[in-house]
């Protein structure tokens, strides 16, 4: 089977039951919004 497009770039998966999943992690010099810090 092909790679995916996913995994040409570097992704990995993991099984997770029946699922394969793609590792996906947030670097952390990105800063991520919550609730708190968004104005409405």
């Amino acid at each position: 089977m092909e790679k995916s497009t996913f995994e040409q770039m570097g992704g990995t998966y993991r099984h997770e039951g029946d699922y394969l999943l793609p590792n996906l992690t947030v670097p952390e010099s990105v800063p991520v919004a919550t609730p708190e810090a968004v104005s409405v």
